[in-house]
C-alpha cells in the first residue's frame, strides 16, 4: 500500500512516536546484562542490500512513545486531563494524524527511588519481572493488581520497577529492572500480559485510546492499599520521591525492549512535582554483593574497524562531470571608533529679592433668620418568619491516611447539626449542596446528610423577596412620638406636602390615623461669609480683622491686593474698611533663569544680581567640523551664554565611543576585483558601510567576514574546464573551486567506507566480503586504495565478570579491562547512569538518557514533552516547579507544559508533539532487511521513473538507527522515490 502524500523534506510534519504491543505468552524471560551500546552481532560482515520505496506503509519505522506519568497523591486530574488528551495525536489534518502508523505507547510510573535490600520495605517491593508474567493464571495477576485497590505486587502499578535477588557462583545481585503497567488479557484461565498498547496501520483509535486510559486509570493515587500501622500508601516512601528522569533513563538502559534502533521515539513526562533525584543517586541498576573465592573485573569488549577508501569505476567515462562551489556574498561585522567632544558653557542666572507686603482686610459676612417647622409623624416596620430546615450531617476526624497531602483511607466520623433557611421539599442532598460547613460529607456511602423541618424563625426589618419568607405583617409605631425640625414655613401646604421626602425612610405619610402634623417652630439665626442674597431676613456685616502677606511693595498696596484676598474681601473702602499694607520681609530669589533688567521694578524686585549658572558640560559625539565653531557645535540651551567673554563657550576631546554593526553583502551589488580577505575587510567594503551609515568621522576602523554566503552548480554531460570558467569568471561569484572529473577518466573521485575488522587492501576482498562480482569495487581493481585504523565498536561493556572467564567476548572481539581485578568480598553499587551518578554530577540522568539516544539514534533524538509546574504557577499541596524536567526538556530540544493545563491544554502540546514526530516519519525509510547488529553503510537515490542509482548520497544528507534511514531536512524527494540502502 502507498500513501498518496507528496513527500519533500521542506513539509514541516512531524510525527509522534509510539510503541509496540508486546505479548510475550511462550516466550522465554529476558535478561538484563550492562550492554551499554551495541547489541549483539547478527552477519557483521556479510553485506547486503535493500530496496524501498518512499512512501509504502512498509518502509515507514515504527513508533514507540513513552509516557512517564507521576502517580503521588496530588495527580489525580492531571492523570484526567492526560488520558482525555490522548487520542488527539491521531486526529487532525496529515501534519500531525499518526493514524497511520504502526504505533505502540508505554506507560511508566515516576515511583523509582532503589530501595536497598535491607530496607524493611523491601519485602513489599515486586519481585516479579514484568517479563516473567506470561503463562500465570489470569485469577493469579488480578489477584496481584487488586480490583478497587492496588496491592503494589504488580510491578509497575506502584512501584515502576521490579528488585529480583539472584544468588549465583557467590554473586548475590539485586537488579532493579524497569516496569511499565502492564495490560492483561485472558486467555481461558491462563493470561496474557502485554507491555504496552499497540495499534497497527490505520488501526482503530478508539481501541488505542481506551486501553490506554484504561492503563492510566491503575495509577490513581485513590487506589493505593493503606499500611495499617502508618495508615499511609502501602510504597508511599517509594510513591512520594518522584523521579520522572529515572524512569526514561531505565528505558534507554533496556532499549531493546522499548525504544529500539530503527524506531522513531517520543518522550512524555506530567509531574506536578520536580524531579527528586536528577543526579541519580537513587537510581539504582544493580548492587551486588561479592562472596566467592575469585576475583571479578569489568571491561568492555571491542570490535577493530578499518575505513577503506578507493576510486570507484566511472561507468560513463565518455562524459565529465563537475560541481562548482562559489560564494555569492558575504557577511561582515564592522566595528569603528567615533570621537567624542566635551562642550563647556555658562547659563544665564540671576539672584535677588522680591518685596513682600503684609496686608490687613475684612470679609464681607450676612446673618440671616431662618424660619423652621416642627414635624410630629408615625414610624412602621415589618415581622415576619422565615422557613427553617434542621440538617444532621458528618465530619470524618483525624486521623485520616494521607498520600503527598491527599486523604487515601478509612477514617472516623462525628455527626452534627445545623438549622438552613428554606423547606427541604423532600430533596435534602441537593437542599444541602454546598451550604454546609466545611469538612462536611456530601456523598460518601452511610454518611449522607439527613433533613426535617424545623421550626420557623421570627424576624424583623424589611420583608425579604424570598420564598422562604412566610407572614409578613407591617406594624406602625404606637403614638406619633417621632419628631423632626425642617427649615421653611408650612404656608399654604399641607404637612403631609411639606415634609414628604423629608422625613426617614420608615415614617408613616398617608396610612389612615397615621399623617404626621406640623406647628411653627422657633426661627434659627445663621451667619455666613459673603453678602446677602436677594431674600428677607437678612442683613450685610464685616468680618473680624484678617491678615495675608502677598508680594509687592507697601505703597502699591491700592492696586496689589486686588484680587489676592479671595472672593468675600472687601477692598474699596466698603463700612470704612479698606485694606492697609505694612512691609514684610523680603523673599530672597537665587538662581534663577535669565538676567536682571535694565531698570528694576520697585513692585517686583528690591535688589538683582546676575549670578550665572557654571561652568557646565556635555558630552557630544564627533568633533566640530573643518571651520565649525563650538559655539554652533555644542547644541547648547537657549539660556546659554553665546559669544561672551567672560563667560565662553569651549571644546575639549573626551574618550572616543566604540560601536558596531552587522551586515551581509552580495557581490552582486558590489563591485570587486577579488574576495577580502578573512581578517578584514577591503577599503571598498570600508568605504560601503561608512556610506550606508552616513558616517563622517573616524578615527579606528576594524571589519571582519563572518561567514560567506554559498552557491553551488552542477554539469554532468559535456561538462569541461570551460563548464567551470563560465561559473567562475561571473563577477558576481567568487572564491570559486570546482572537483572535476575529465572526460576519458575511468575512475570518478574517491569515496570512504567504514568496515568491521583489521585488514589492508590485498585482504580486502577476504575481510569484507566486497568482491569482484560487483563491478567497480576494491575487489576488482584496487585502484588508489588505501585503509586508515578506526575507532574500535564498542559491542558490550561489562561488570562483576569471573576473572578466569575467557569466553567474556565472542570470537573475533577484544577484551579491554577497565577496573579490576578486584578481591571479591564487598558491595558494588551499579547505577543507572553510570560514572555520572558515580560522580555526583547534578544533571547526571539528563545527561545519561541524551547520551544513550545519541548512541541509539544518532542525530534523531526522541522528541520531547514535559507537563510541569512552570514559573508562575501555582505551587499547591506539595507541588514544586519542575526545574529538572525543563533543563532535560532543553537538552533533547523538546516543549515544555504547565502542568495545571486543562484537557484541552494536554491535547494541543500532544498534537504539537505529533507535528514535530510526525515530520521524522515523513523523512524516515525502514528497511526490514538489516538484521540486528548489521549497520547501514551506504544509501542511493533516484526519482521515480529512473533508472540510474548514480553515486551514493553525501554522509551529510542521512543518518542511520538500525534499520532506519532518516534524511536530512534539506534533502528534496518524493513519494514514490526508490531508495537503496546497502548495510553490512
Amino acid at each position: 500500500m502507498r500513501l498518496g502524500l507528496k513527500r519533500s523534506a521542506m513539509l514541516v510534519v512531524t510525527a509522534f512516536c509510539s510503541a509496540i504491543l508486546f505479548s510475550f505468552q511462550n516466550c522465554a524471560p529476558v535478561k538484563f546484562e550492562g550492554v551499554e551500546q551495541a547489541s549483539k552481532v547478527v552477519n557483521q560482515s556479510i553485506p547486503g542490500s535493500a530496496v524501498v520505496t518512499a512512501g509504502d506503509t512498509d518502509t515507514f519505522p515504527p513508533l514507540k512513545l513513552v509516557f512517564v506519568v507521576d502517580n503521588s497523591g496530588t495527580m489525580q486530574i492531571n492523570q484526567i486531563n492526560l488520558s482525555s488528551a490522548f487520542g488527539k495525536m491521531f486526529e487532525g489534518s496529515n501534519a500531525s494524524n499518526l493514524t497511520p502508523f504502526e504505533s505502540t505507547a508505554y506507560l511508566f510510573n515516576t515511583s523509582q527511588k532503589s530501595i536497598d535490600k535491607n530496607n524493611v520495605l523491601f519485602a513489599k517491593v515486586p519481585s516479579i519481572s514484568p517479563f516473567e508474567l506470561n503463562g500465570r493464571t489470569y485469577a493469579d495477576l488480578m489477584g496481584m493488581r487488586g480490583t478497587t485497590t492496588t496491592q503494589g505486587l504488580l510491578a509497575g502499578d506502584l512501584a515502576g520497577y521490579a528488585a529480583k535477588l539472584e544468588d549465583k557462583a557467590g554473586l548475590k545481585t539485586v537488579n532493579y529492572i524497569p516496569a511499565p503497567v502492564v495490560g492483561i488479557k485472558q486467555a481461558g484461565s491462563l493470561a496474557t500480559v502485554s507491555l504496552g498498547v499497540s495499534k497497527t496501520q490505520d488501526g482503530s483509535v478508539a481501541d488505542f485510546a481506551k486501553e490506554f486510559r484504561d492503563r492510566i486509570a491503575i495509577l490513581d493515587p485513590a487506589r493505593s492499599a493503606i499500611d495499617s500501622g502508618t495508615l499511609s500508601g502501602i510504597l508511599d516512601p517509594i510513591v512520594d520521591k518522584e523521579s520522572g528522569l529515572c524512569a526514561l533513563a531505565r528505558v534507554m538502559k533496556n532499549n531493546e525492549n522499548f525504544v529500539p534502533k530503527g524506531s522513531v521515539a517520543a518522550f512524555v513526562v506530567v509531574s506536578d512535582e520536580n524531579d527528586a533525584d536528577p543526579s541519580g543517586s537513587a537510581c539504582i541498576d544493580q548492587v551486588a554483593d561479592y562472596q566467592s573465592t575469585e576475583d571479578y573485573i569489568d571491561g568492555r569488549c571491542e570490535q577493530d574497524r578499518t575505513v577503506l577508501s578507493y576510486r570507484p569505476l566511472n561507468t560513463n567515462p565518455a562524459s565529465a562531470s563537475c560541481n562548482v562551489s562559489y560564494n555569492v556574498g558575504f557577511n561582515y561585522s564592522y566595528t569603528y571608533s567615533i570621537p567624542t567632544t566635551i562642550v563647556t558653557y555658562y547659563t544665564k542666572a540671576r539672584s535677588y529679592e522680591r518685596p513682600q507686603s503684609t496686608v490687613t482686610y475684612r470679609n464681607y459676612m450676612n446673618q440671616q433668620t431662618i424660619p423652621q417647622t416642627l414635624v410630629k409623624y408615625f414610624t412602621f416596620s415589618y415581622t415576619y418568619e422565615l422557613k427553617q430546615t434542621e440538617v444532621t450531617y458528618f465530619k470524618q476526624t483525624a486521623p485520616c491516611p494521607m498520600r503527598d497531602g491527599v486523604c487515601t483511607g478509612p477514617a472516623t466520623y462525628q455527626s452534627y447539626k445545623t438549622n438552613l433557611e428554606g423547606d427541604f421539599a423532600d430533596n435534602c442532598s441537593t437542599f444541602v449542596s454546598g451550604r454546609l460547613p466545611s469538612g462536611a460529607l456530601y456523598s460518601e456511602s452511610g454518611y449522607l446528610p439527613s433533613c426535617k423541618t424545623a421550626a420557623p424563625l421570627a424576624k424583623s426589618g424589611t420583608c425579604p423577596n424570598s420564598p422562604n419568607v412566610q407572614n409578613c405583617v407591617k406594624v406602625y409605631s404606637s403614638a406619633a412620638n417621632e419628631t423632626a425640625t425642617l427649615a421653611g414655613v408650612l404656608g399654604s401646604q399641607t404637612c403631609v406636602q411639606f415634609a414628604t421626602g423629608k422625613l426617614p425612610s420608615n415614617a408613616v405619610y398617608n396610612d389612615a390615623g397615621k399623617t404626621p402634623t406640623c406647628v411653627d417652630a422657633t426661627q434659627v439665626l445663621a451667619v455666613t461669609e459673603g453678602k446677602c442674597p436677594s431674600s428677607t431676613n437678612c442683613v450685610d456685616s464685616f468680618s473680624a480683622p484678617k491678615t495675608a502677606v502677598i508680594t509687592g511693595a507697601k505703597q502699591f498696596c491700592d492696586t496689589n491686593v486686588v484680587g489676592k484676598l479671595g472672593a468675600n474681601a472687601v477692598y474699596n473702602n466698603d463700612g470704612g474698611y479698606k485694606p492697609t499694607c505694612v512691609a514684610a520681609t523680603s523673599k530672597k530669589i537665587t538662581q534663577e533663569s535669565g538676567e536682571c533688567p535694565a531698570t528694576l521694578d520697585p513692585n517686583a524686585m528690591v535688589t538683582c544680581v546676575n549670578a550665572p549658572k557654571g561652568p557646565l558640560t556635555k558630552t557630544l559625539e564627533y568633533a566640530p567640523t573643518a571651520g565649525q565653531t563650538c559655539e554652533a557645535f555644542g547644541k547648547l540651551p537657549s539660556d546659554a551664554y553665546l559669544g561672551n567673554a567672560s563667560y565662553p563657550v569651549s571644546c575639549a576631546s573626551g574618550t572616543p565611543v566604540n560601536k558596531s554593526t552587522t551586515g551581509s553583502i552580495s557581490y552582486a551589488n558590489l563591485s570587486l576585483t577579488s574576495d577580502p580577505a578573512l581578517s578584514s575587510c577591503s577599503d571598498a567594503i570600508v568605504t560601503k558601510v561608512k556610506s550606508d551609515k552616513n558616517l563622517t568621522a573616524y578615527d579606528k576602523v576594524s571589519c571582519t567576514v563572518t561567514s560567506y554566503n554559498k552557491g553551488a552548480t552542477s554539469y554532468s554531460g559535456m561538462c569541461s574546464t570551460a563548464s567551470t570558467n563560465a561559473v567562475c569568471n561571473v563577477a558576481t561569484k567568487k572564491g570559486c573551486t570546482d572537483s572535476q572529473v575529465a572526460a576519458g577518466d575511468q575512475y570518478l573521485a574517491e569515496v570512504s567506507e567504514l568496515w568491521s575488522g583489521a585488514f589492508d587492501c590485498n585482504t580486502a576482498c577476504s575481510a569484507t566480503s566486497f568482491c569482484a562480482a560487483k563491478p567497480g569495487t576494491v575487489g576488482q581493481n584496487y585502484y588508489a586504495c588505501r585503509v586508515t585504523a578506526a575507532p574500535p565498536e564498542v559491542k558490550k561493556v561489562f561488570t562483576q565478570e569471573l576473572a578466569s572467564n575467557m569466553a567474556v567476548c565472542p570470537t573475533g572481539q577484544n577484551l579491554v579491562k577497565t577496573k579490576g581485578p578486584y578481591k571479591t568480598s564487598g558491595t558494588k553499587t551499579r547505577y543507572v547512569a553510570g560514572t555520572l551518578s558515580e560522580s555526583g554530577d547534578p544533571a547526571a540522568l539528563s545527561k545519561y538518557i541524551r547520551n544513550r539516544s545519541q548512541e541509539i539514534f544518532g542525530e534523531e533524538l526522541p522528541s520531547v514533552s514535559v507537563f510541569v509546574r512552570q514559573p508562575g504557577d501555582s505551587l499547591g499541596t506539595n507541588g514544586s516547579l519542575g526545574t529538572a524536567y525543563n533543563e532535560f526538556a532543553d537538552a533533547m530540544g523538546g516543549q515544555k507544559r504547565s502542568v495545571l493545563s486543562n484537557a484541552d491544554g494536554y491535547a494541543t502540546a500532544l498534537v504539537d508533539l505529533g507535528t514535530m514526530v510526525r515530520e521524522k516519519l515523513n523523512r524516515s525509510l525502514f528497511a526490514k532487511e538489516v538484521g540486528s547488529g548489521q549497520k547501514i553503510i551506504r544509501v542511493y537515490h533516484r526519482k521515480q521513473g529512473t533508472t540510474d542509482w548514480g553515486s551514493p548520497l553525501p554522509k551529510t544528507e542521512w543518518s542511520a538507527s538500525g534499520g532506519t534511514v532518516t534524511l536530512s531536512s534539506g534533502f528534496d524527494f518524493e513519494y514514490g522515490d526508490e531508495f537503496k540502502i546497502d548495510f553490512q
